[in-house]
């Protein structure tokens, strides 16, 4: 049964940060806290790093809609492929796992190269997970990855709403990096839908994951249960 489950890229890298956490968000998402007000300025600021690397690429085409029905959109990315673009956030699916890149850029008559876009000034480890579950997907879909890329902030650069998008980015291939967290994938998307399918969520103690890279949703409710034990 768990092999049925829909895996999107947020829930692996959930089940990776805290399996009771990605349990939550699959199944009672809505009833979970707001995030702190900063924490959405930061997703915010994120939101607003992303666009800022579409820029640089201005044939390229925005794949995603959310008002489209799933179907329909998947459909529609295929469809897109075919016109040898560079295409933001183009949804792909493979065993019931999806991903979505953020820019996906052809190469030559039939490959393909991806680019990871984070706000962040630098790669932390959890980015090149990231990376390795877009290829996963990608690769198992059809296409064929030639390079993996993470386009982060440059360091000292002055990154807002006005500024160059030429002059604020990093671009590092990471290809060769993905070894350790390629090899991992199977088991790890496998291990998170088992607990998905589990009809209660798992019981973790609270630890780092709590507050890194940014404090939880459930840091009140899972430490309050601790501390009342």
């Amino acid at each position: 049964m768990s092999r049925e489950i829909f895996l999107s890229q947020n829930n692996y890298l959930n089940g990776l940060k805290c399996l009771k956490y990605a349990w939550h968000y699959k199944h009672c998402r809505n009833a979970m806290p707001a995030y702190p007000e900063a924490t959405e300025r930061v997703f915010n600021y994120g939101h607003m790093i992303g666009a800022k690397a579409r820029e640089l690429y201005p044939d390229g085409i925005l794949a995603c809609d959310a008002d489209r029905p799933f179907g329909e959109q998947l459909a529609y990315c295929r469809e897109l492929l075919k016109k040898r673009l560079p295409l933001f956030e183009c949804g792909l699916i493979f065993n019931n796992a999806y991903a979505q890149s953020d820019i996906l850029v052809p190469v030559g008559d039939n490959r393909w190269e991806f680019i990871e876009v984070k706000s962040g000034r630098g790669i932390a480890e959890i980015n090149y997970h990231d990376v390795a579950f877009q290829r996963y997907v990608y690769v198992n879909a059809g296409l064929d990855i030639v390079r993996c890329h993470i386009m982060h902030v440059t360091p000292g650069s002055e990154a807002g709403y006005g500024c160059n998008p030429k002059d604020i980015f990093t671009m590092e291939n990471v290809t060769d990096s993905l070894a350790e967290y390629s090899m991992i994938v199977e088991a790890r998307v496998k291990e998170i839908r088992d607990v998905l399918a589990m009809g209660e969520a798992p019981v973790i103690p609270p630890g780092r994951q709590c507050s890194s890279p940014y404090r939880c949703k459930m840091y009140d409710i899972c430490n309050a249960l601790t501390n009342e034990g």
